[in-house]
C-alpha cells in the first residue's frame, strides 16, 4: 500500500514538472491564441495581431510608465504600443520602438522608444524627438545600449516562417 502511494505522489509530481516545463515551452511556441497571431519577444511580452497584416500590437497589462511627459490617456489598466518598427532584447531588458505614439502632454504623435525591464517591471517611456539623452542615459543605466535592434518585419518573418527568433531572446 505504502509502495502504491508513493509510486501515486512520485508520478504526481513528475506530471506537475513537465507541466512546469511545457508552459515555458508553449510560450514559444508557433501558437496563436483565441484568434489572435502572435510573436513571443520575452515571457510574458509577446506582439499580436488580429489580422496578422500591419496591425501588430504590444500590450501590457497593468502599465508602470514612468516619464514626467507622458500619460496613457487610454485605460489605466493596459497600454498599447502600435506601430513598432525595432526590437531588442537582453538578459532581461527589452526595447521596443515604435514609429508613432500620440504623446498627450506634448500634443503631437511621435516616434517612440519603450524600454521593460522585466526583472523589475520597470517601464520607461522617451519620445525620440523630445527625450532622446534621457533614453540614452537610461539605457546606459541599465547597461543596454549595446542592445542590438531588429526590424520587426524581420522578425515576425522569421517566426512564422521558420519558428525562430534572433539567438538569446529566449529567458
Amino acid at each position: 500500500m505504502k509502495t502504491n502511494i508513493a509510486v501515486i505522489l512520485l508520478l504526481f509530481t513528475a506530471l506537475l514538472s513537465c507541466q512546469g516545463r511545457t508552459k515555458k515551452a508553449n510560450f514559444y511556441s508557433y501558437t496563436k491564441k483565441w484568434d489572435l497571431w502572435r510573436v513571443p519577444i520575452l515571457e510574458p511580452y509577446e506582439i499580436i495581431s488580429p489580422t496578422n497584416s500591419e496591425d501588430w500590437t504590444l500590450i501590457i497589462k497593468h502599465p508602470k510608465l514612468s516619464h514626467k511627459d507622458y500619460f496613457n490617456p487610454g485605460d489605466e489598466y493596459d497600454f498599447q504600443l502600435t506601430s513598432i518598427d525595432s526590437v531588442g532584447v537582453a538578459d532581461s531588458i527589452l526595447i521596443f520602438k515604435s514609429q508613432s505614439l500620440y504623446w498627450p502632454k506634448l500634443s503631437g504623435d511621435y516616434r517612440t522608444t519603450l524600454i521593460i525591464n522585466s526583472k523589475t517591471k520597470e517601464q520607461f517611456i522617451f519620445s525620440d524627438k523630445h527625450h532622446q539623452s534621457e533614453s540614452r542615459q537610461k539605457l546606459k543605466s541599465l547597461k543596454a545600449e549595446n542592445i542590438p535592434l531588429f526590424s520587426f518585419d524581420k522578425v515576425k518573418q522569421d517566426f512564422q516562417t521558420k519558428r525562430t527568433l534572433p539567438e538569446g531572446w529566449k529567458g
